[in-house]
């Protein structure tokens, strides 16, 4: 079957046609949008919809991918997407004229099927079936970007329990003031995600990635302790779920080489499961499409 996939991110909407006999993208693009707003969201999404390209490619299923809670097709909750709380995406999808110029039934189309699931669920999803985590049963996947998203693959399905399983970002690592003795909540994502860096007033992520590919010290040493961060959480999935491989994905795992000692490292300290120690944590396989991909194999 040949599907079309939809990651929506903060920033840009990616999207791929795939066909899965084939194990083969056939399209793999993406649109910016720059303000969060109703219109510009729907705008986006109409372009897609006048894409030539796209409408030559005889698909027959539509998946969605999106970071958030999604109910009966309806944006519940979205922290990319606060102003447009409520939009129905199954709708405004199915109002998509998708008939090809070379005359398809327009009913084909229209009547494709919608699914729509959690963005990082959907990279979870991909990796397992197609990416580094294939070989395994049971897999977590971490989106590393400007939040820190997680989807868990069990027996090579997604697991949602009521409907949000896998928010990692949202668990909390209490950390302990030295000088109050207070206790101060953080979220794992304050210390896993493009957050981190920008506490520590660094806004061109690129160009610290690339003084700590050439050596510099301050760089890198940024870098190790973002790891530590990411080894304590993952030894924590680790002692809860026990899963067979941890998979990496995100902007911030281009940086994948510089970090993974420390994550490695630190993870392997904290997880109690000897058998589990040396768990493998590895860089996604299908990179920046992984999402889309994953929503189209919904």
């Amino acid at each position: 079957m040949i599907t079309l996939g939809l990651d929506i991110g903060a920033t840009k909407i990616r999207y791929v046609v795939f066909d899965a006999k084939k194990q083969k993208l056939l399209l793999n693009k993406k649109l910016k949008y720059h303000r969060k707003t109703r219109g510009e969201f729907l705008k986006t999404l109409n372009k897609i919809n006048q894409d030539k390209e796209l409408k030559e490619l005889n698909f027959r299923k539509i998946g969605i991918g999106i970071a958030g809670i999604v109910e009966n097709g309806k944006l519940v909750y979205s922290p990319n997407f606060p102003k447009i709380k409520g939009i129905s995406l199954s709708k405004e999808i199915k109002s998509f004229d998708f008939t090809p110029a070379k005359g398809e039934a327009r009913q084909g189309r229209q009547s494709a099927p919608i699914t729509i699931e959690n963005d990082a669920n959907c990279f979870a999803y991909a990796e397992a079936i197609l990416g580094a985590g294939k070989k395994y049963n049971n897999i977590v996947g971490l989106t590393l970007g400007s939040g820190l998203g997680g989807g868990i693959i069990i027996n090579k399905k997604i697991y949602r329990g009521k409907g949000s399983a896998g928010e990692v970002g949202h668990t909390i690592i209490k950390i302990l003031n030295p000088k109050s003795k207070i206790l101060n909540p953080a979220e794992a994502e304050d210390l896993c995600s493009e957050k981190f860096f920008h506490k520590l007033g660094i806004k061109n992520l690129l160009d610290l990635e690339l003084k700590a590919k050439k050596g510099d010290k301050k760089a890198k040493k940024i870098y190790e302790d973002f790891g530590i961060n990411l080894g304590i959480v993952i030894a924590n999935i680790v002692n809860i779920l026990d899963p067979d491989v941890v998979v990496l994905g995100g902007s911030l795992s281009n940086a994948y080489n510089i970090f993974i000692r420390e994550t490695k490292k630190t993870a392997k300290k904290f997880i109690v499961n000897p058998k589990s120690k040396n768990i493998p944590i590895l860089k996604s396989h299908l990179g920046k499409s992984a999402g889309a991909i994953g929503a189209a194999l919904l």
